[in-house]
């Protein structure tokens, strides 16, 4: 139910809570106008549940003002919901209202068949205190038609009182189903009930009920011929009922007397049956209850009849005929032409007695006829089809309506994710473009450093020619030098030959100082390319360094791909023995009428795995997640399907709580758990499939550390596992685990998740969460699993974007 739907199914009960008020203030129609305004706000969102209260409301206000074909139609409506929403327990609720209203109306056949349909719905949800109100109601109706099926229920209900130990219940079945005996004259039976009978009546002090007994063992005893048994027993309701007397209210005391009187009447007591008589209608006089006077009176005309006095009996018949016609009491009426048809006959007045009897006659045929015309069976019958049709024409075109606005929902949601879809292929073309943008800001970068160092490269080439042409310019320049000064050397020589010695002292100087120079000179472009060769060695040295590194870091790239090739392969042979140890999808196929397994391992191989088998009428599936994931996840994986294969052959352990405790210490044993310090273990849901019934399974299983989830009558249903694994830190723990049982139907679906799905994290390192896991199944429980499946991955793609898997992920489900 979304959130729509819950404020209006909130809305719809504060509606007939209202309306309730104004019905109970007889003020119908205003609570019938809440009532369709309810009705239309259910068929709109399409709420069953509360369509159903609705229909009974609205029959209740037409009950009230006796709009019983009207309240017929709303019981069909309410009916038809609770078979939609698929609820026993509300369908046998309008079964026994319909019976209710089909008694009332004097529709027995028709209330019969009701009652027997909520019968059976309340066997079907074993609901016994509705069932034996139910079965109480049926042998009640049963008696009037058809008095050996009431019996027969109230045996039923006999057995049910004496295992609850209801005494009341029991002593009053009892007594039904012996009068039920007396009525078909099973006169046996009927004794030997009622002697059981009249002591345990004695011991609880039940004085009425006790004559009763004893009047009907006389009636018994009568028919038999056991006149005197007969009269004893009449004798004792006579003693029983006088030693009560003064207890009683007029009713009872004019009811005692009346008794009494029938008891003498049947030992032939006359005079004192009609002492009996006469005070019955003294008290009714007295109390003035003309029905039971009347009623005195025909008891006397009777009395006075069989003790021969024609005249007596014909003034007290005629009295109780006269009260009879003024008040209506057609029963009475009856009673006292019968008995003035008697005695005109007797007395011989013929016409008299032909017109008592013909007046007799004509009120019998009245009420005969009243109760054979009180309903025409067919003409029911096919107003109740009628009414069938259309509700179901009327569902029919609610389904229609549903059916275009699940379509349409769908195709918005088909649209909303092509949209989204769409959004993420412009984000990825974004991102593309980026990455292309960042690789040629990258190839730039790298490019304008290369040029960077060819520049660098460049201008201390041409600085160092630079020097060169500098050196060479200064050589050049002192050459010069040299010349001129040879040049006036050789002219001073003429002029100053007197001074030769300090010239040629002066010139020894001069090319001392020109000598200095040069060599100098010399010594810089000797070391400038001194340099230059020192630099290029050093060059050449690190470019040989670099070229060894990259052949080692090749070499290395080389043999490290050749060992990742070889672990691969490895763990891919892995891989094909772990698929080998897992149970075919096929196999679980053909176990449930429908199912879809998500299996994706964080590594090649995974530390989840599932397991399924048919043994002994019971289809066992498990579904484990184990301790890490990858090459050890997997391996303690294959440990645990064998485990599972173990417990089931040798063990023969078909409970999910004994078959989780045995692979808790398979577990602990194998890895000598209680000794080293293996931690590994195992969170795992454990579950038993079986079938009760029509249409009915049971689950049961056992969830260590995992949720399940089910749907179930068109909601998703979350149980929580048990706070413990098993193996790891509970190897040195007594480990015992209780499993839950829940009754499903056909069609129902059964999810069974590792915690890898609910705890897949976002780039944002946000949770996928359970919360919004359940949400997730509760919009997609209607459609086939295998859309189901893809709407599972589309929302985990959608929520992961980016981010790494962190862990094995396993989502299970089964149709049953």
């Amino acid at each position: 139910m979304d959130s729509t739907q819950l404020m209006t199914a909130r809305n719809i009960e504060v509606m007939l809570a209202e309306g309730r008020i104004y019905a109970n203030n007889e003020d119908f129609i205003l609570a019938y106008a809440l009532g369709e305004q309810a009705l239309e706000l259910a068929q709109k969102e399409f709420l069953e549940t509360q369509e159903y209260e609705i229909y009974l409301f609205i029959a209740d206000i037409h009950s009230r003002e006796n709009h019983l074909d009207l309240v017929l139609e709303n019981y069909m409506a309410a009916l038809r919901a609770a078979e939609v929403i698929a609820d026993p327990e509300k369908e046998a609720h309008v079964y026994l209202l319909k019976a209710k209203y089909y008694d009332r109306r004097g529709v027995v056949p028709l209330a019969i068949a009701d009652l027997e349909m909520a019968v059976k719905k309340y066997e079907e949800v074993g609901n016994q205190e509705r069932l034996a109100f139910s079965k109480e109601y049926l042998a009640l109706l049963c008696r009037r038609e058809d008095p050996r099926k009431s019996q027969e229920v109230y045996r039923q209900l006999l057995v049910y009182y004496q295992g609850k130990q209801l005494e009341d219940k029991i002593l009053a079945t009892r007594l039904r189903i012996a009068n039920i005996d007396f009525e078909l004259e099973r006169n046996d039976q009927a004794l030997k009930a009622y002697l059981s009978l009249l002591k345990d009546y004695a011991a609880k002090g039940e004085v009425e009920l006790q004559a009763t007994i004893l009047n009907n063992l006389g009636v018994i005893e009568k028919r038999l011929g056991n006149m005197r048994q007969s009269a004893s027993y009449f004798a004792e309701v006579t003693d029983l009922l006088n030693a009560r007397q003064e207890e009683l209210t007029p009713v009872e005391e004019i009811r005692f007397h009346l008794n009494v009187g029938v008891a003498y009447s049947n030992l032939k007591s006359y005079n004192k049956a009609r002492e009996h008589y006469t005070e019955a209608f003294r008290i009714t006089e007295r109390t003035n209850n003309e029905y039971e006077q009347a009623n005195a009176l025909n008891h006397l005309a009777a009395n006075y009849y069989v003790s021969g006095y024609s005249v007596d009996a014909l003034r007290e018949a005629s009295a109780a005929l006269q009260i009879g016609i003024r008040e209506d009491f057609k029963d009475l009426q009856r009673t006292s032409y019968r008995i003035l048809e008697m005695i005109h006959q007797r007395d011989g007045k013929y016409n008299s007695s032909k017109e008592a009897k013909s007046k007799y006659e004509e009120i019998e045929a009245i009420q005969r006829y009243n109760k054979e015309t009180a309903f025409d069976l067919d003409v029911l019958t096919r107003n109740e089809d009628q009414i069938k049709k259309k509700i179901a024409q009327r569902y029919r075109r609610m389904e229609d309506d549903r059916r275009r606005n699940t379509m349409l929902a769908m195709k918005e949601k088909e649209l909303s994710i092509l949209r989204q879809e769409a959004e993420i292929r412009d984000v990825e073309l974004k991102n593309q473009e980026l990455e292309r943008l960042r690789a040629q800001q990258a190839r730039n970068i790298v490019e304008r450093e290369l040029e960077a160092i060819k520049q660098a490269s460049e201008l201390d080439k041409v600085t160092r020619e630079k020097e060169l042409q500098e050196i060479e310019l200064r050589n050049q320049q002192i050459e010069k030098e040299k010349r001129q000064e040879q040049i006036r050397l050789l002219e001073s020589q003429e002029r100053a030959k007197q001074a030769e010695l300090d010239a040629t002292q002066s010139q020894r100087n001069l090319f001392i100082v020109v000598i200095f120079f040069f060599l100098m000179g010399i010594m810089g472009l000797i070391f400038s390319v001194n340099r230059k060769r020192k630099d290029n060695k050093i060059l050449q040295v690190q470019q040989q360094k670099i070229e060894k590194a990259n052949q080692e870091i090749t070499a290395a790239k080389e043999d490290l791909e050749e060992k990742n090739l070889q672990v691969t392969q490895s763990i891919q042979y892995a891989q094909t023995m772990q698929q080998a140890f897992l149970p075919n999808e096929k196999l679980i196929g053909e176990m449930f009428e429908e199912m879809f397994l998500m299996y994706k391992p964080r590594d090649i191989v995974s530390g989840d795995f599932y397991w399924a088998k048919n043994q002994d009428h019971r289809k066992l599936v498990a579904v484990v997640d184990c301790t890490g994931h990858g090459v050890p996840g997997a391996f303690l994986s294959m440990v645990g399907m064998n485990g599972l294969n173990e417990i089931i052959e040798k063990e023969h352990a078909l409970q999910p709580n004994e078959m989780v405790e045995s692979l808790h210490v398979n577990i602990v044993e194998r890895f000598n758990q209680q000794e080293s310090r293996n931690k590994d273990g195992m969170d795992l849901t454990v579950c038993s499939f079986e079938e009760i019934g029509e249409n009915k399974i049971k689950l049961t299983f056992v969830a260590a550390k995992q949720v399940v989830y089910f749907r179930h009558q068109g909601e998703i249903h979350e149980v929580l596992g048990e706070r413990k694994s098993i193996g790891g830190i509970y190897a040195h723990k007594v480990v015992e685990f209780g499993q839950k049982e829940v009754v499903l139907d056909k069609g129902d679906i059964v999810y069974l998740p590792t915690d890898g799905y609910i705890d897949q994290a976002n780039p944002e390192r946000r949770k996928f969460n359970r919360r919004r896991f359940k949400a997730l199944l509760e919009e997609i429980q209607e459609l086939p699993l295998a859309t189901q499946q893809e709407r599972l991955s589309e929302a985990l793609t959608l929520h992961q974007k980016d981010a790494d898997q962190r862990d094995d992920i396993t989502v299970l489900a089964l149709k049953l």
